[in-house]
């Protein structure tokens, strides 16, 4: 199963923590569906390069990327101290991606609402989000107050001072493991590199390398996304609530699974079932010169020469209604093909336009399958 995708009233540190999970397993599935779509078409013979997949990597470089991105600024502003706070690590990310001087960045915004209220917005897959950036600092520090400790440590009680004596052990495993993998430096050198060393490594820094070790895991192996839709929040049978079921689909990326899919040959039929199917498209002639049925061995020949019959029949259709508007406005029509889809279904019935209309390369026939990008 997949993070579920998280967009509140008001939305903070965590959401966007959550939300860059989903933004990660995104990217990871549209590649993986990339990859089986691309071992189907190069296994069957298809022409695919012209596919477009989407891509949010520019999402993922705008949260995780160095030395701009949120997550770094964000522990960049933590490691000032009593001089960093919230307003200014919002500030920065103003400074750094609306500025006055050339377009904002595709993926982050900020209107002048928003900037007064110290606020800012990222266009995730499934929509864009607001993000509140007060409480950044102290939710990403993961530090004990000096106080409670304090009170940890002059505790009366043995179970108290054993569990901080414990937190401390953690600290100082985390700090370690930071430092082995260069997290918590400033890139200053001296006192302020050896402070820097001694601070905890903040939340977004563990996040991301757990985020990136669950990622090494999943790449060895061979995923099955599951999207779990709940049809209402009553927990009552036959109740369907529609809005409640269309932001599911879209913040469980089910949306974008669509649109990866469709960026292909979404429509695939066996060679007997596509001759089958679609061999009612040829005129009478022309069915008089095709088999009702395909031959054993022959599959793929018909099912070319099928599409073939129908596509020329439809240029046919295409270049009489060219004649046509030629005739009736003085001059050939340079919207032929808009007006011919916007035509189709009505004016076919009337006899003005062709029945449909589609390109050559939306229809390919493989090795075992027919292909189509659309019906």
């Amino acid at each position: 199963d997949i993070f579920g995708f998280e967009c509140f009233e008001r939305n903070s540190f965590e959401q966007l923590c959550i939300n860059y999970t989903n933004e990660t397993l995104q990217q990871h599935f549209n590649s993986y569906v990339f990859k089986l779509e691309q071992a189907e078409y190069e296994r069957e013979g298809i022409q695919w390069s012209f596919i477009e997949f989407p891509d949010n990597q520019d999402c993922l470089d705008l949260i995780e990327g160095r030395p701009n991105g949120l997550f770094a600024t964000l522990d960049d502003e933590c490691r000032m101290g009593q001089r960093g706070n919230d307003n200014n690590f919002v500030n920065r990310l103003y400074k750094q991606y609306v500025p006055t001087t050339q377009d904002t960045h595709v993926r982050f915004g900020a209107s002048t609402t928003e900037r007064r209220d110290f606020q800012f917005t990222v266009k995730h897959y499934a929509g864009v989000v607001v993000y509140d950036s007060d409480g950044f600092l102290v939710k990403n520090k993961d530090e004990l107050p000096p106080e409670a400790a304090a009170l940890f440590v002059s505790s009366t009680s043995e179970l108290m001072r054993d569990s901080h004596e414990l937190y401390q052990r953690n600290s100082e495993r985390r700090m370690s493991m930071a430092q082995q993998s260069g997290g918590g430096k400033s890139g200053g050198g001296g006192r302020r590199q050896s402070m820097a060393n001694k601070r905890a490594p903040t939340i977004s820094f563990q996040f991301k390398n757990q985020l990136k070790a669950l990622m090494t895991k999943v790449n060895g192996c061979s995923p099955h996304y599951i999207r779990c839709i709940k049809p209402n929040d009553v927990h009552s049978p036959d109740v369907f609530a529609k809005m409640r079921t269309v932001d599911q689909l879209r913040y469980g990326g089910v949306l974008e699974a669509v649109r990866v899919a469709r960026s292909g040959f979404p429509v695939r039929l066996p060679h007997t079932e596509f001759y089958t199917q679609y061999r009612c498209l040829l005129n009478a002639e022309q069915g008089q010169n095709m088999p009702v049925v395909t031959a054993p061995g022959k599959e793929q020949e018909l099912c070319n020469e099928l599409v073939d019959a129908v596509y020329a029949e439809m240029r046919a259709e295409v270049d009489a209604y060219d004649l046509r508007c030629r005739e009736s406005e003085g001059g050939d029509d340079p919207h032929k093909l808009h007006r011919l889809a916007n035509a189709k279904g009505i004016g076919s019935l009337m006899g003005n336009t062709p029945t449909f209309i589609f390109d050559r390369e939306e229809v390919q026939l493989g090795k075992s399958k027919g292909f189509m990008r659309k019906l």
